[in-house]
């Protein structure tokens, strides 16, 4: 998964229903060892579901790996263990999303007070500049 690729199927994005992660998780690029293992040179793609896992689980790598090998879980069947846990985490996230969305008037208050606020702060970074530079 890539926050960089210009293609949205390529990662998880804040607002995914819960089908869509399901399916970007089942379509994830692994290798044809079924185990899971982290190493991230080697096996690039599980050890990016497994980073994925251990941050939203807040665990280690090697806690993912034990529990994994307790539970005899392949990586397709991992896959799909990552899809719900990523779910859940997003839930209270998508939650406040959707609260926020529905209350337009704070939302362009909001980007009125930081819009005045960068301007000025941009204003400042300005003058400093010009008078380093010699202009004023």
């Amino acid at each position: 998964m890539s926050k960089s690729d210009p293609n949205s199927k390529s990662r998880i994005e804040l607002t995914d229903s819960p089908d869509e992660i399901r399916s970007k998780f089942k379509k994830a690029v692994t290798d044809t060892t079924s185990h899971v293992t982290y190493d991230p040179v080697l096996r690039p793609g599980i050890s990016n579901l497994i980073e994925i896992h251990c941050a939203v689980a807040d665990i280690s790598p090697e806690m993912v790996q034990e529990d994994c090998f307790l539970q005899a879980a392949d990586s397709g069947s991992y896959k799909t263990r990552v899809a719900e846990l990523v779910i859940e985490y997003l839930k209270p996230i998508q939650r406040k999303i959707a609260q926020l969305e529905k209350d337009r008037s704070f939302l362009e208050k909001t980007l009125l007070e930081g819009s005045t606020k960068a301007t000025e702060i941009a204003s400042q970074t300005y003058k400093e500049v010009q008078q380093a530079v010699g202009f004023i």
